[in-house]
């Protein structure tokens, strides 16, 4: 359950931050996940 909430929160995270990003940025952080 505790890995579940972490791993929405890091989804979460790269969302936000893809949208103020280049599409190629989201690309990558997809990639890392």
């Amino acid at each position: 359950m505790g890995s579940y909430t972490f791993l929405k929160i890091i989804v979460e995270a790269v969302y936000l931050i893809s949208k103020q990003r280049p599409p190629t940025y989201q690309a990558e952080g997809f990639e890392l996940v």
